[in-house]
């Protein structure tokens, strides 16, 4: 199916198609993606391996998380002004503020105002470690979830 989209010129489409027959093993989709999607808006492909969710509890006033629980993996692209994610209902999340960038000796975070395919305002972070682990945050009023990649 990815590849008839390309056909069709529906390039974006057809790449989110591609990634996930890759994630489900079709290796022979690898040397489409790099020979058709690579170039999208400099976006950059990650493979999410965890899950984590988390609900904003006013007693404490913060965020309490889940236990990270395996997922099986799933990209995560991102580009200049969006992250879309590769899960069942295709998520994505169009940046509406520039990134602010905070670095610490552990980790880099940037942050960005944001509204889901929804419409919903959220918060997006994507925290990169010094270790080469990294996650992305998606918070919400109430609740919060994380994918970790590497």
């Amino acid at each position: 199916r990815g590849i008839a989209k390309l056909y069709l010129k529906q390039k974006e489409s057809g790449c989110l198609d591609l990634n996930k027959a890759l994630v489900l093993g079709n290796k022979d989709a690898n040397e489409v993606i790099k020979n058709n999607c690579n170039a999208l808006q400099k976006e950059s492909i990650y493979y999410a391996n965890s899950l984590m969710f988390g609900k904003y509890d006013s007693l404490q006033n913060k965020i309490v998380w889940a236990e990270p629980k395996l997922i099986d993996s799933i990209s995560i692209s991102f580009n200049n002004n969006e992250i879309k994610i590769n899960n069942q209902q295709h998520s994505s999340f169009h940046f509406t503020s520039e990134g602010y960038e905070e670095k610490t000796e552990t980790f880099t975070v940037t942050q960005y105002n944001a509204l889901d395919q929804d419409g919903m305002k959220c918060i997006v972070r994507r925290v990169k470690f010094k270790n080469g682990n990294n996650l992305i945050q998606f918070e919400y009023a109430d609740i919060s979830f994380a994918y970790f990649f590497k």
